[in-house]
């Protein structure tokens, strides 16, 4: 595929099996790792959060919100 040329925006073209499956590889590289990579940061900024909150307010465990 990779000697290929593919005009997706050409009416007529129509895609192998094999240009599919590789256009699908390509288009979601890296998504995995992305979204894992956010999560973590979600969640580091949620504990620096409560971390913040708690030095700002006390211990909280006694405490309703």
């Amino acid at each position: 595929m990779a000697d290929e040329r593919i005009n997706l925006a050409d009416p007529d073209f129509e895609p192998t099996d094999e240009q599919l499956r590789e256009l699908s590889r390509r288009a979601f590289a890296g998504v995995r790792e992305q979204h894992q990579a956010a999560l973590k940061r979600i969640h580091q900024e949620i504990a620096k959060g409560r971390q913040d909150r708690r030095q700002h307010w006390g211990d909280t465990k006694n405490r309703k919100p």
